[in-house]
């Protein structure tokens, strides 16, 4: 199993307590579990794209997976917009995607999914996504 989580969650979001760890009910169950931590992105990570995080990252990720269990094929789990990045890497890719489990996942951008906040500050001008990401480079996950 390969977990993609979201580029903004940390690993832990879906093992916050003991008794309650999808990590450890998989392990427990007898699979062999991998993920990558996406770490917090800085400054230094401005230049990094979406595409460098599929076609880089996530496939040198899943090639050591598959290299690491020496199975021919892997199962992989996408949890929020890591499940979006999992359904792009899977269309994409020519590694062998046996099974592709997608959770709370935005897939259909054509809804609304700003918050009304959000919305109603951008067109105060209170929020300005622009400066944030020219400032930090990134717009840091502690804002997200």
């Amino acid at each position: 199993m390969f977990i993609v989580y979201s580029l903004l969650n940390k690993p832990y979001i879906l093992d916050i307590g003991e008794g309650s760890s999808v990590v450890g009910g998989l392990t427990e169950r007898g699979y062999d579990v991998y993920f990558l931590d996406w770490g917090s992105p800085g400054y230094e990570d401005s230049e990094i794209t979406l595409d460098d995080y599929i076609l880089d990252y996530l496939e040198n990720g899943v090639k050591r997976a598959l290299r690491h269990s020496g199975a021919k094929e892997i199962s992989m789990i996408g949890y929020c917009l890591g499940g979006t990045i999992a359904a792009i890497f899977a269309s994409l890719t020519k590694l062998l995607i046996k099974n592709l489990v997608l959770a709370t996942v935005p897939i259909d951008f054509s809804i609304g999914i700003v918050p009304d906040k959000w919305l109603k500050g951008l067109q105060k001008g209170v929020i300005n996504f622009d400066r944030l990401s020219e400032v930090y480079g990134v717009i840091p996950s502690e804002i997200m």
